[in-house]
């Protein structure tokens, strides 16, 4: 049995406990059972006693009930602490109570590692990037404990799939407009002066009328009636047609991002597929030059990259750095959507330009196609990047699929519920409303918690596990009038690049020690993930990641 120190701070800690659980190799299973039950049990009093010599203080200790259990096999490289809260745990009372927990994990015949952890108080900020460890672990003690909640900074978070449900389809009771103001068009007040001084030079230059461009409201971000003209008048361009005609594209440009895999010693799945595919069918969409590839990428990077958890959010130089975003933008997309207006061609762009019913001002224009243009690359990039990770590191389910390939659509729904590409989102009570017996007051801010409704253990059975058969009814595609509008586009892409790439995975191994996780509890995926060749992996090799480094 090991002791580790865990997270130590002068007022939380959360000791750690790890033993190791034995396989039953030949031993007596009854006494084997009973050996490392007991074993268990001295773990607890073994933490206290580490906490109080560490810190010379107080352990911490709530009692029991503050006690969680998880595991982790021993073979292979470990996984984190981290990690091992993604996997099903059980409570301290539970396993002190009950052998049976103990005999079953014996009976697999596999050695797993223990790992205890007495929680630390309830915390949860949006933009605290401090949050992003062990999250999943955060949404479990949310459902316990605090299904409806006011954070520190005021905002209120709604994790239950029911409630969730009720915050998107009453949109009479939930505002959507902080959605927009929080994410593609801050509010700016230009009465602070250091705002004003900032931002001044870049309205100034800018294509767009500053006063039309700040009362303006984006798609994301609309309440009915004004939600109801903007999205009928893209959706008339956003059409089923227009999106199964690039079926064949799409194929192509999936089989385009993989030649050579079959002889490469590394291959990242975000840089040379999962961001490559969305961002060429975007361009494509639009009718954009593939030459402006990497400037529609650097926007888009640049968009998740503003929503990002850090310090400097909502601060003057945060939102200089936005609005120089959207001014760089409307340089290139006013000037095409003028022309585009005046000769239409068979894009997206000229349809929605040319409507003449619900016609959106230049301002609305270029804040949705920014929306569509970042919004459209990252969830689908993060959605292959998410669904590839899942399969590496459930090779169970990685057997399943490949035994049966007609289980991608559900590989990829199982995905959009446990890894869903956008956390939560942003809604306003119109007035005082009660949710899960607690009542928001009128005009809070709430967070739609889309990834902790995805694991509401109310709807989804062990939601902690990743089960390519489920068939889940989640919301990782939102519900209602705000439904995402690219949803079939992106289940189209990422269904093509998973089956692309699933022949090749049982030839790679995930590298955990350089996957690179986005720095951001709304935007939910990763930045690297590289693959090493097991042949590489097993003999000690090294190479540089992607196929584009080989040369």
């Amino acid at each position: 049995m090991t002791v580790d120190s865990g997270n130590v701070s002068p007022d939380v800690y959360a000791p750690t406990v790890e033993f190791t659980l034995a396989a039953n190799a030949g031993r007596d299973l009854q006494a084997a059972t009973d050996a490392d039950h007991d074993a268990f049990l001295g773990c607890k009093s073994a933490a206290v006693a580490f906490c109080f010599k560490t810190l010379r203080g107080p352990s911490n200790d709530t009692g029991s009930a503050g006690w969680r259990i998880y595991r982790r096999p021993v073979s292979g490289r470990k996984t984190s602490v981290d990690r091992a809260s993604r996997t099903a745990y059980v409570t301290y009372d539970r396993i002190s109570q009950d052998k049976k927990w103990v005999r079953s994990y014996l009976q697999r015949g596999k050695t797993w590692e223990i790992v205890m952890q007495n929680e630390s108080p309830l915390y949860y900020e949006p933009f605290d990037p401090s949050c992003r460890a062990g999250l999943f672990d955060t949404y479990a003690r949310l459902h316990r404990e605090a299904p409806v909640r006011q954070c520190e900074s005021g905002v209120w978070t709604v994790v239950r799939l029911d409630d969730v449900r009720i915050l998107y389809t009453r949109t009479e009771a939930f505002s959507n407009r902080p959605n927009g103001a929080e994410t593609v068009r801050p509010t700016v007040d230009m009465s602070d002066s250091s705002i004003a001084e900032k931002l001044a030079p870049i309205f100034e230059a800018m294509l767009l009328d500053t006063k039309e461009l700040l009362s303006s409201s984006v798609i994301v971000g609309a309440d009915p009636p004004i939600h109801t003209r903007i999205r009928g008048s893209v959706n008339r361009a956003f059409t089923r047609g227009r999106i199964e005609a690039l079926r064949g594209y799409i194929d192509e440009e999936v089989a385009r991002c993989l030649e050579g895999i079959d002889h490469a010693p590394t291959f990242d799945v975000y840089a040379d597929l999962a961001i490559q595919i969305p961002l060429r069918v975007m361009t494509r969409l639009f009718g954009l030059p593939a030459s402006d590839d990497e400037k529609f990428q650097r926007w888009a990077l640049m968009l998740a990259t503003q929503l990002n958890a850090h310090e400097t959010r909502g601060t003057a130089t945060w939102l200089a750095t936005h609005y120089s975003l959207i001014s760089e933008f409307a340089d290139y997309f006013v000037p095409l959507m003028t022309e585009r207006a005046k000769n239409p061609g068979a894009d997206l762009l000229s349809d929605i330009m040319a409507a003449e019913k619900d016609a959106l001002t230049a301002s609305e224009g270029v804040l949705f196609v920014l929306t569509l243009l970042g919004a459209g690359i990252e969830t689908t990039a993060n959605l292959i990047g998410n669904v590839t990770v899942e399969l590496l590191r459930n090779p169970d389910q990685l057997d399943l699929l490949l035994a049966d390939p007609a289980l991608v659509d559900a590989a990829i729904e199982e995905s959009l519920r446990y890894d869903s590409p956008f956390q939560f989102v942003f809604r306003e009570t119109t007035s005082d409303i009660e949710l899960s017996g607690v009542t928001i007051p009128g005009g809070s801010i709430v967070l739609n918690m889309i990834g902790a409704a995805n694991h509401d253990p109310a709807h989804f059975n062990d939601p902690d596990r990743f089960d390519i058969t489920r068939k889940p009814a989640h919301v990782g595609f939102g519900q209602g009038i705000h439904f995402c509008l690219g949803a079939a586009l992106a289940r189209m892409e990422a269904r093509a690049a998973l089956r692309g790439i699933l022949p090749h995975l049982r030839e790679f191994a995930l590298d955990e020690e350089h996957i690179v996780d986005r720095p951001s509890l709304l935007i939910w995926g990763r930045l690297q993930i590289p693959l090493v060749r097991r042949s590489m992996a097993t003999s000690g090799g090294t190479a540089q990641v992607g196929l584009q480094s080989e040369g």
